[in-house]
């Protein structure tokens, strides 16, 4: 083994200590670090330098949205919410609770599954959002309309990394009693 990466590691570890011991360098590397983590330039260096599959568990990248703030909201759970089949008067009220949940527990990210219009809502939160065909407009007739949803959570699940799966076809479900789990115990 070369004594290049020991030396290379006891170099990084004395630069962090250096860093840790000025409150202004770890602030200044706080705000780096954070601008990296939130570029998507960045992200895709990163992903190629390091041979990162990002189509594969990509959900390192995926953003908490605009309520939660400060380091390692990419260290929290990925949970799909799935908004098929709920009716359009009580997808903002839903939105808003999955909102609630996440600032009151800080435990998750959100991916909302939508089957209707609802895209500028699910903005207003800055969440990811991914689309399945409703399923009054599907038309295939050798494959059945629960076969193809099916396939897209698994895919989705996979693809984004997710942890759980929340329907959230009525306002007073059970999957807000799952999102308020996943907070920290205390």
């Amino acid at each position: 083994m070369s004594p290049l990466p020991a030396r290379a590691a006891r170099l990084a570890q004395g630069l962090v200590r250096r860093v840790r011991a000025n409150p202004t360098a770890e602030r200044l590397g706080g705000r780096v670090a954070g601008r990296v983590r939130d570029s998507r330039t960045a992200r895709e260096v990163v992903s190629r330098v390091f041979d990162l599959d990002v189509t594969v568990g990509g959900s390192v990248f995926l953003s908490a949205g605009r309520l939660l703030g400060g380091q390692g909201l990419d260290n929290l759970p990925v949970v799909l919410v799935l908004l098929v089949g709920a009716a359009d008067d009580d997808v903002p009220e839903l939105l808003e609770k999955v909102a609630q949940e996440q600032v009151l527990t800080g435990g998750f990210r959100p991916v909302v599954v939508l089957d209707s219009d609802h895209f500028g809502a699910v903005r207003q939160y800055g969440w990811p959002v991914d689309f399945v065909v409703p399923r009054s407009a599907w038309t295939d007739p050798e494959v059945a309309w629960r076969d193809y949803l099916r396939e897209r959570l698994r895919a989705m699940r996979r693809g984004y990394g997710a942890v759980a799966l929340v329907e959230l076809g009525e306002p007073d479900g059970l999957g807000l009693d799952v999102l308020a789990s996943m907070g920290a115990a205390g």
